[in-house]
């Protein structure tokens, strides 16, 4: 990428998607931040992925809804060469581990 285009364009050594599936929470009360979904986020971006675009779609199927959530698609602009033959893989239970959250966790969820 040139000098050019880096000062003054969105220009990007390619583009990716990235899928995630959100299942949906127990009802409740209140509202809740969705961490695990912040963690990755913030990862993509530690990684030189720029989200471009986010778009969702919500599902429930199943004899009461039993299998309702949303899938987050993400558009990502690829800001290093590198990242044109890497895949978007993403282990969440390594991401979590190296990751410190002042979040507490709601006591009557059971968390995987």
């Amino acid at each position: 990428m040139s000098i050019i285009q880096r000062l003054f364009g969105t220009s990007y050594y390619g583009k990716k998607s990235f899928t995630y599936f959100l299942p949906a929470p127990p009802e409740r009360n209140t509202g809740y931040q969705e961490k695990e979904f912040d963690q990755i986020f913030s990862y993509l971006n530690k990684m030189g992925y720029e989200v471009l675009q986010i778009t969702t779609q919500s599902i429930a199927y199943g004899e009461h809804n039993h299998c309702a959530g949303i899938w987050i698609v993400c558009v990502l602009g690829l800001t290093r060469p590198e990242l044109v033959d890497k895949e978007v893989n993403i282990d969440y239970m390594e991401i979590s581990q190296n990751t410190n959250s002042d979040i507490q966790m709601d006591p009557d969820i059971i968390h995987d």
